[in-house]
């Protein structure tokens, strides 16, 4: 292959890899056409574009950006040049990709708002919406063509060697249809009849559909579902060409009322009559397409489009790892806290109530009512704002001024972890609770913890919550969370916090989340129990800790606290980096602390399964994270970069493989046959196009063979006809006389040859 830098002289290389073969047939094909046209104006840039069939996929070469244009073949980007942007281009075929296919690419670029929408439930890579487009150099209406058309009804399409409804259709109600196709013989009666070329080339099908009154048109049955527009709707709308095209909202929104759909039979005869009749509404409302055409569904606009996509990512990959950067430097950033209210003096403070506030003004005053109306009087509630940019202060100041129990502090934001920690150094409290400001507290949660907690001397005291979903969406999305808060099994109201770790953790029901404990002061204090700062799911290091180190550690079968989940918390916000670091990081805090202690068989096994289940938790946000996103961890460094590949990249022994692997490596194979079955298809119809040429010369040979014999025939006839006149002459009587009176003549020619014979001897 070129050394493509050389050619490239400096230029950024982008590469379009299309699914049409190596082979002369490939510009009969419509990826191979769409991927030209995408190359002249991404070269009017200033980009060197370089494209690939299928067939040279994977023969190797330099490339800056890669777009995959993918249709019916399937393809995985590879990340041997890491600093290479893979960008998928989806415009057909959705059914065949899998969501590991999507997640394998740094950009999204699908053809269908709807499909798009389904995908971004599923991949975390971003996604663009990006429709088909035509060239409008090409492309574009003449006003000389109005006057006469050369056909009225005209569709364009290989037959997919299945029944297309619109050509069906068409011929079944008697629509003088043309058709420019290959493989219409098995599927239309009298075949000839209709259709006029097998093909036609692409600069000559402008002005096809310049001179034509109407196309009809029809998708694959996946592709109008998805949402999915066919490329031959829009080049036609751009040459001002009616359609008539089966429905999808998505066609509908684009363009409106100027395409005429159908959802059926009777509603396509419908829409056919109604070109008919209205011929020239109809088309003056396709014609005044041309401007929108022109601005937002032409190639020159999508290689903008594309240019600037290119750059986002590009950025993103650096803003990832600044972000990376961020988070392995956890030192506490900003001014320290700024008190903005003052609560009373108090005296006998039985518990501390820390609130951590961030941009929480929807659901602030529910969590502050369910404090303040607490039936444990005795309680100092110490509001933290950590640089809000909603009415969260302002809710906190206006119950403040009401409530002399309430202290309110500000600061510039540092994270859940410095809130916290700055909380439990101004607790003055006999216990310290800690809660979420967008969850609520039932309403003697605090008094019977309280109670319990001084009764048996406890060091903590879990207890249960349940969950509360904002819309019936996202209880949808975040079922897992349903009962999750909620234990089933019985523990000892008192023993040791390993004792009970242990206990939960053989039931499955250990959970991590503080704001489902319930601690005494003087024990975290103690202990040295702080939050790792600036990181999330500090919960699961906090709780581990606590727990290993609690001497008395207490259950309440009671489900006080109610937790919320809505689209934006924590608990359901989007996997990325500060997820995938959160986890590694406690991992790693875990097991430091772990390896300080000395351990009975159960409690190790115990630790052991924690850490596994973290490591687990950590291994699939990791997956679920972009390229770009992978590519920042490459930070670490030195031991930090080991750990970090032993917990996440290195594979288990003998993985089991999950029914979801399978289903998507039976549809790579399936796909693979396909593939090999839409060749051969190819290869039969070269074939039977190389078979129908040699019948019609082999008709012509036996045409002039027949017309030979014909003409020998008759020859014959003559023959025999002049023989029997010559019998029936040498019968007659004059035919006998004239040899009678010609014998003397005879007998003297005879003699003077024999005289003039013997002379010469």
């Amino acid at each position: 292959m070129d050394d493509r830098r050389k050619l490239a002289d400096g230029k950024e290389i982008w590469v379009i890899k299309a699914g049409f073969p190596d082979a002369p047939v490939k510009k009969w094909w419509s990826e191979y056409v769409f991927s030209n046209s995408l190359k002249k104006y991404l070269e009017r840039l200033g980009y060197y574009v370089v494209i690939e069939s299928y067939d040279e996929w994977y023969d190797g070469g330099e490339a800056d950006v890669v777009i995959v244009l993918r249709g019916h073949k399937a393809y995985f980007p590879d990340r041997s040049n890491k600093e290479c942007l893979y960008i998928m281009w989806n415009l057909s075929h959705p059914a065949t990709i899998t969501d590991e296919e999507y997640q394998s690419y740094d950009l999204l670029c699908i053809g269908s708002p709807k499909h798009a929408e389904k995908v971004a439930q599923k991949v975390t890579v971003p996604i663009k919406y990006l429709p088909m487009c035509a060239d409008t150099e090409i492309f574009y209406p003449d006003e000389s063509a109005c006057a006469s058309k050369e056909y009225d009804w005209i569709f364009v399409g290989n037959s997919r060697y299945v029944r297309r409804k619109s050509v069906s259709w068409s011929i079944a109600h008697g629509i003088p249809l043309k058709i420019w196709g290959a493989n219409w013989k098995n599927f239309i009666p009298d075949s000839e009849k209709y259709v006029v070329a097998d093909n036609i080339p692409n600069d000559e099908l402008p002005e096809l559909y310049r001179h034509a009154k109407v196309t009809v048109d029809d998708h694959y049955e996946d592709m109008i579902e998805s949402g999915f527009i066919n490329t031959r709707i829009i080049e036609a709308f751009a040459c001002g060409l009616p359609v008539i095209s089966d429905y999808s909202e998505v066609l509908f929104d684009m363009f409106g009322d100027a395409v005429l759909c159908y959802r059926d039979e009777e509603e396509f005869v419908r829409q056919t009559g109604a070109v008919v009749e209205n011929y020239d509404i109809v088309r003056e409302k396709v014609r005044a397409l041309w401007p929108l055409i022109r601005e937002q569904y032409s190639f020159h606009a999508r290689a903008g489009q594309l240019a600037a996509y290119s750059k986002e990512i590009k950025e993103y990959g650096r803003e990832c790892i600044r972000l990376i950067d961020g988070l392995m430097s956890p030192e506490v950033k900003g001014k320290p806290e700024q008190i903005l209210c003052r609560r009373d003096k108090l005296t006998d403070i039985k518990v501390s109530v820390i609130v951590a506030v961030y941009n929480a003004s929807a659901y602030l005053a529910d969590c502050m009512d369910s404090i303040t109306g607490q039936t444990l009087r005795e309680i100092e509630i110490i509001c933290i704002d950590d640089g809000s940019e909603d009415e969260s202060l302002e809710i906190l100041k206006s119950y403040a001024k009401t409530d002399g129990r309430i202290s309110v502090f500000t600061q510039e934001n540092c994270g859940l972890s410095t809130v916290r920690n700055r909380g439990c150094k101004k607790a003055l409290g006999e216990y310290v609770y800690f809660i979420d400001s967008d969850d609520v507290l039932e309403e003697k949660a605090l008094e019977t913890l309280y109670l319990k907690s001084n009764e048996k001397k406890l060091d903590l005291l879990c207890f249960n919550g349940k969950t509360i979903y904002e819309t019936s969406e996202d209880m949808r999305r975040h079922s897992e969370f349903q009962d999750y808060y909620l234990r089933k099994a019985s523990y000892p109201e008192c023993c040791t916090g390993t004792q009970m770790l242990t206990e939960m953790r053989r039931n499955g029901e250990y959970r991590a989340s503080v704001v489902m404990q319930f601690y005494r002061r003087e024990f975290l204090e103690g202990a040295g129990l702080l939050f790792y700062p600036g990181i999330l799911h500090e919960d699961n290091d906090f709780s581990f800790r606590a727990m290993l180190k609690a001497g008395r550690a207490g259950y309440l079968p009671a489900d006080y606290y109610r937790r919320r989940v809505h689209e934006g918390s924590i608990m359901s916000g989007t996997c990325g980096i500060a997820h995938t670091y959160g986890y590694f990081r406690v991992l790693m805090n875990m097991v430091s602390f772990a390896q300080q202690g000395d351990y009975d068989a159960d409690t190790q096994e115990m630790i052991c399964d924690i850490l596994k289940g973290v490591r687990c938790s950590l291994k699939e946000r990791y997956q679920r994270l972009t390229y770009q996103e992978r590519n920042a961890f490459d930070r670490f460094q030195g031991a930090e970069r080991f750990y970090f590949w032993l917990c996440v990249k290195q594979e288990e022994p003998a993985p089991v493989r999950t029914q979801e692997k399978e289903d998507a490596d039976m549809k790579r194979k399936l796909q693979k046959l396909d593939d090999k079955l839409s060749q051969t298809y190819k290869e039969k119809s070269e074939i039977n196009a190389k078979l129908q040429q040699t019948y019609k010369e082999k008709s012509e040979i036996n045409r002039k063979l027949q017309i030979t014999y014909g003409e020998k025939y008759d020859r014959g006839l003559r023959i025999k006809s002049l023989e029997k006149e010559l019998a029936s002459l040498k019968r007659s009587r004059s035919y006998r006389l004239a040899r009678l009176i010609g014998f003397p003549v005879r007998c003297f020619r005879k003699l003077i040859k024999a005289v003039k014979n013997s002379r010469t001897e």
